[in-house]
């Protein structure tokens, strides 16, 4: 718990701090006007980890084993947010910011309570570097040792040495180096999707949500211990970053799980028992409201949609009896109008979407009798155009594609006989250019790409014989770059990923045998 200094520059003052404005009054002062403090860095806080790195990002100090080593021995040591009420605030700073508010009054020091993750790791900055000790300030508070430390990374020892020496109060940390601090999370405090996320149906039917953040660490939560999740989740994540997931619930219900705030929510019960048949497939319009299709009773098409109420609607039947033979798959473009492609009737790819006047139109029969094996693939990047991926007859590997002239092409062959043993996963990036990625032969990840010049490349071989069981899920960040979740050998979730030089990397073990009972379903920030 530290002691502050604050320097008033002249009575009844605002004093501006970097990004902030903090509120500085005397008796003759005014009312206080509302600080906002930076992003966070990385974006997703939730474990004592991701607090470390988060802190000496802000104070731009290296994120290195000394220093995540000695901001968790002092985490532990203070016990703030994970074992007290202290809300975001691990290191139980005192600095008032933004509303926020004493944890323990009237007894006490008064230790503050902070309404999110962003202002809690500026007000410890603010602490240790603007209030008034470093780097003019009172030396013998030792803030500035403990700033000069974490810049220079210096041992463990004798940064948690100067933290118990200076007059922050905490007495301990030099006595918790090298201890393992992995609390539970809080009740007010919930999992975020990351950059990027991947959900999973695991043992027991449960769901579980593992996430990058911007530091390359992966962090596991269960949404859901168990009893929830019959398929392979459907995930969609907004502009602004929050997450809707869909899955196949018990009894053929469709349940809907969604993030706000950064908190997880759900389940809903969106569609009742024998709803839904097949994974669902969800995509977000551009205002964030979400739209899920599903295989419904007797191969049906059924979609349900998110009004700005935030009610939910539907069933509405948008294809009959025997149009939809297995998972639909649905895009959303810029217009926020949905497209569906179907493996319809006689193994053909059929597509349908929704009008201007909310009016559904189709099928219209894009590939013919015995084009489609199996679930397609949709993805619609900025021009609103959809293109599909396929695996057609002999194993194949098969694109349509929409033109601005409203007509469809293809299939174009992309990958021939016997090169494609799973329904595709095709992603469009910010540049509208597809990139897909199927299981191989021998359970190996393949990767194809559509370059400027209109050609396809690949397969590039990203996961060798044994890597790839299934489905994999494509998601692409705002750089243009893909990530692929699988379902590796064992049950394992592994990663890969391309880097910004074109190389790919992995596989990454995010999650051990056992953990991974179906194909996984992914999504990515978009500060990724």
């Amino acid at each position: 718990m530290p002691r502050i200094m604050l320097r008033l520059v002249g009575p009844g003052v605002a004093l501006t701090l970097a990004m902030a404005t903090v509120v500085l009054t005397t008796s003759n002062a005014g009312a206080a006007v509302a600080a906002t403090a930076p992003a966070t860095n990385p974006v997703c806080v939730y474990t004592p980890t991701d607090f470390a790195y988060a802190m000496l990002n802000e104070l731009s100090a290296p994120v290195s084993p000394n220093n995540v080593q000695s901001i968790l021995a002092w985490e532990m040591a203070e016990g703030g947010n994970w074992h007290n009420t202290a809300k975001y605030n691990p290191l139980d700073t005192e600095y008032a910011y933004d509303g926020s508010t004493n944890y323990n009054p009237p007894n006490g020091t008064p230790v503050q309570a902070y309404n999110n993750w962003d202002d809690g790791v500026y007000a410890t900055i603010l602490t240790l570097t603007k209030s008034g000790q470093y780097p003019n300030g009172n030396p013998d508070w030792g803030y500035d040792k403990i700033v000069g430390d974490l810049r220079a990374s210096a041992s463990p020892q004798q940064t948690t040495q100067d933290i118990d020496n200076s007059a922050w109060g905490t007495t301990s940390a030099s006595s918790d180096v090298g201890y393992q601090y992995n609390p539970p999370a809080p009740p007010w405090d919930s999992p975020c999707v990351g950059v990027p996320s991947v959900l999973v149906a695991g043992p027991s039917n449960s769901l579980t949500d593992y996430w990058e953040n911007s530091s390359a660490v992966w962090t596991k939560a269960a949404i859901s211990s168990s009893g929830v999740a019959f398929s392979s989740p459907s995930v969609a994540v907004s502009q602004t970053g929050q997450a809707t997931v869909a899955v196949q619930g018990p009894s053929n219900t469709l349940y809907v799980f969604w993030t706000a705030g950064g908190t997880w929510l759900g389940p809903l019960e969106v569609g009742g028992p024998g709803s839904t048949f097949s994974q669902p497939s969800v995509g977000v319009s551009p205002s964030g409201l979400p739209t899920i299709a599903v295989q419904g009773p007797g191969n049906t098409l059924r979609v349900y949609w998110q009004a700005s109420n935030a009610q939910w609607y539907g069933p509405l039947g948008a294809g009959g009896v025997g149009s939809t033979n297995d998972t639909p798959s649905l895009g959303v473009g810029p217009s926020g109008l949905p497209t569906i492609a179907v493996q319809g009737a006689n193994n053909m790819l059929w597509v349908y979407w929704e009008a201007g006047d909310a009016s559904w139109h189709g099928p219209l029969g894009v590939g013919g009798v015995a084009s489609t094996t199996g679930a397609p693939s949709l993805g619609e990047g900025p021009s609103g155009l959809p293109t599909i991926a396929v695996r057609g007859p002999g194993n194949w590997l098969w694109v349509y594609w929409e033109a601005s002239n409203a007509q469809w092409y293809g299939p174009l062959g992309v990958a021939g006989s016997g090169s494609t043993f799973s329904s595709p996963s095709l992603a469009e990036g910010p540049s509208g250019l597809p990139t897909v990625t199927a299981e191989g032969p021998n359970n190996t990840l393949y990767a194809y790409w559509q370059a400027a010049n209109a050609n396809w490349y690949g397969p590039l071989g990203v996961g060798g014989s044994g890597s790839t069981f299934g489905q994999p899920s494509t998601s692409i960040n705002r750089q243009g770059l893909p990530t692929v979740m699988v379902e590796g050998p064992s049950n394992t979730l592994w990663a890969y990923w391309q880097a910004g030089d074109a190389n790919w990397h992995g596989p990454y073990g995010v999650a051990p045998t056992g953990s991974t009972l179906v194909p996984p379903g992914s999504g990515m920030n978009p500060d990724g």
